[in-house]
């Protein structure tokens, strides 16, 4: 979870990188009404993951976790003139505002792209499914219940192509993964200034996640130790 107020650090790299979108702008104000301002990447980490889907030239992208589209909208812009993004998200109201919101920003867009989004409502490790037929992709974007991280590699690694690209958000879990935090309730004492806590079962897949996306023998990858950690991953199978 992202504070509301970023460090220092943080708010000066969000003034280099300012978010000049409109339907993106919006997208963040819809995350604040619905209270899930803070779980959502800041302006600089949406930069870092704009340049490496242009980097590996990704054309066909998966998102997990839409919440209202910011970084859906981040994704989208990145992707070449005839890309396709597959977003998905549990919550269903929210999954009908970042429609209307992607709706909305391709109905603006004067250029002559064809991009296309479709946003999926439900658990996306039922699914993503429903979406085989489509690969294989190119990227996937993880930013979706922490617990199921794995699985969401899973599906990645059997529909991804070779030399895709994985990106995932929170890959600390605030700190969790190496400071032994076991409980999710808040930590009000002075040493944890009020992070939230995960249970063992999260910081385990979360391990288990990293651990296997940091095999040399299978991936290509970096993590950027960023607030809440970004992993990035080339698909060498």
């Amino acid at each position: 979870m992202r504070s509301k107020e970023q460090n220092l650090q943080g708010n000066y790299l969000d003034s280099l990188f300012p978010i000049h979108n409109a339907a993106m702008k919006r997208a963040k104000l819809e995350a604040k009404n619905f209270g899930v301002e803070g779980i959502s990447v800041s302006a600089h980490e949406m930069r870092i993951i704009q340049w490496a889907i242009k980097a590996c030239g990704i054309r066909k992208m998966v998102e997990i976790g839409t919440l209202t589209g910011f970084s859906g909208l981040g994704l989208l812009e990145s992707l070449p003139q005839e890309g396709a993004l597959w977003t998905f998200e549990k919550d269903e109201s929210r999954a009908k505002q970042a429609k209307v919101i992607f709706e909305e920003a391709l109905r603006a867009d004067t250029s002559g792209s064809k991009k296309q989004v479709y946003v999926k409502c439900g658990d996306a490790r039922n699914e993503l499914e429903t979406i085989i037929d489509e690969g294989p992709f190119d990227g996937i974007f993880i930013d979706g219940n922490k617990s199921a991280y794995c699985d969401y590699l899973a599906w990645a690694e059997r529909n991804l192509r070779k030399g895709g690209l994985i990106l995932a958000d929170n890959v600390f879990l605030s700190g969790a993964v190496y400071d032994q935090v076991t409980d999710k309730s808040k930590d009000k004492s002075n040493n944890s200034g009020g992070r939230p806590r995960f249970n063992s079962k999260q910081i385990s897949v979360m391990r288990a996640f990293n651990a296997r996306l940091c095999d040399s023998s299978l991936f290509d990858s970096c993590i950027v130790p960023s607030v809440e950690g970004l992993l990035i991953a080339i698909k060498l199978f």
